[in-house]
């Protein structure tokens, strides 16, 4: 791994959102796991799910951010107060494994409270707290109060960043836990969810995008001056994770930790705009179906990305054989420019087909999407969408949701 060294210049910046921390850390600090936690009854056994830890106890730091809007309810206080009195109460029966762990109440401004500026908090005083033993490779790991574990989960998220040197930021391997779940109309509709996010990421590894990757707050992590150095979290109150992790998947420095699972929660949750709980609330209020991406505008766009060396050639966009609906969306957003603009700025194959992704990236890919379903391709149910996906790779036709999930899992 290249030399990575901490952009000073970002503590600055983020001085507002770096906590003091009394504790010296230890020299040999390795990771150190950030927990927003807010409105969380059941915490404990999230942090219960860390242990036990094969790492030596001065290796790794537990950081839980209890907190709340200014504007909080009494009912909310009363929570953020519990949970504290519950992890004091855990920590003091676990002396050996408390010392690790660290809790931090925070009033969050109504304006910007929400989990994106809680993690952000937790990560920009993480990466301090690298930055005074001078240990840019140490890794900051997020987690969520309401999920659990595979066993040693802190360990094997260690152990991969050891191994994998030019490795910068990572997703985890996650599954739903929805066998645990008795009513057989929840445990469908988190099936479909999970299988809705499988399938739109399985779609895009087979058409050839480079960045196609899960992006779950839960489960992922990133070397402490990397994060500095892209401008660390973000403050948005829901997708925070797909916004911060998208900085990294361009630059090959991006890794899939798949040794160790995150078994996030399926509950309802109003706690979000968006994400697992928000769907699970919604499909129960509205009485709906998930409905996922349709398979055709995939197929549609790989028909240009499968051509990009032939435009490279050609030097030319306009002589390719595309689809009329997709010279219509491409117009849209002024292709010609953009195709000029990768061909100006190449001096290779490789450097154009780089700029283009950076063009076409995560967030456009979702905005194509989105057209395609409001004016030509409507969703789809997820298994539609899986089981397409399945025939074109040659695999066996799933006969239910469950078994397209596994599938997709298992093949990720």
């Amino acid at each position: 791994m290249a030399t990575l060294d901490f952009n000073l210049k970002y503590f600055n910046l983020a001085q507002n959102t770096v906590l003091e921390v009394d504790s010296v850390p230890s020299d040999n600090l390795e990771i150190i796991v950030v927990i927003p936690a807010y409105k969380e009854p059941d915490i404990i056994k999230a942090l219960n799910s860390l242990f036990p830890s094969s790492l030596s106890p001065e290796y790794y730091e537990i950081w839980i951010i209890l907190n709340h809007p200014e504007d909080a309810t009494a009912e909310i206080l009363n929570q953020t107060d519990q949970s504290f009195l519950d992890i004091e109460i855990w920590k003091n029966n676990h002396p050996e494994k408390g010392h690790a762990v660290h809790t931090f109440r925070q009033i969050l401004p109504k304006k910007f409270a929400g989990v994106g500026l809680a993690r952000k908090i937790g990560m920009d005083t993480a990466a301090k707290r690298f930055s005074k033993i001078n240990k840019p490779e140490g890794v900051i790991m997020t987690y969520d109060a309401d999920c659990y574990c595979s066993p040693d989960h802190i360990k094997k998220v260690a152990n991969y960043f050891e191994d994998n040197k030019s490795i910068l930021a990572a997703s985890l391997h996650y599954e739903h836990p929805y066998q645990m779940q008795s009513d057989q109309n929840t445990r469908q509709q988190i099936v479909d969810y999970e299988l809705h996010l499988r399938a739109y990421i399985a779609w895009k590894k087979y058409i050839g995008l480079p960045y196609a990757y899960h992006t779950i707050g839960s489960s992922m992590a990133v070397r402490a001056a990397a994060y500095t150095r892209k401008g660390g979290m973000n403050k948005r109150k829901a997708g925070e994770d797909f916004y911060f992790l998208h900085k990294f998947t361009h630059d090959g420095c991006f890794g899939e930790i798949n040794t160790t699972t995150v078994f996030p929660s399926c509950r309802v949750s109003d706690r979000v705009p968006f994400g697992t709980g928000r769907a699970m609330q919604e499909m129960k209020d509205q009485k709906r179906k998930m409905l996922t991406y349709n398979p055709k505008s995939f197929l549609m766009m790989a028909r240009l990305i499968d051509s990009l060396k032939t435009v490279y050639d050609k030097r030319s966009i306009e002589r390719i054989d595309l689809d009329p609906i997709l010279e219509e969306y491409l117009r849209s957003v002024n292709y010609v420019e953009e195709i000029d603009s990768c061909f100006q700025n190449s001096a290779s194959f490789d450097s154009f087909k780089k700029r283009f992704f950076q063009w076409l990236d995560a967030f456009h890919m979702m905005k194509y999407l989105h057209y395609m379903r409001d004016h030509h391709f409507p969703n789809v149910v997820p298994l539609a969408s899986a089981n397409e996906l399945l025939a074109l790779k040659k695999m066996s036709k799933a006969m239910t949701a469950e078994d397209a999930l596994i599938a997709l899992r298992i093949n990720h």
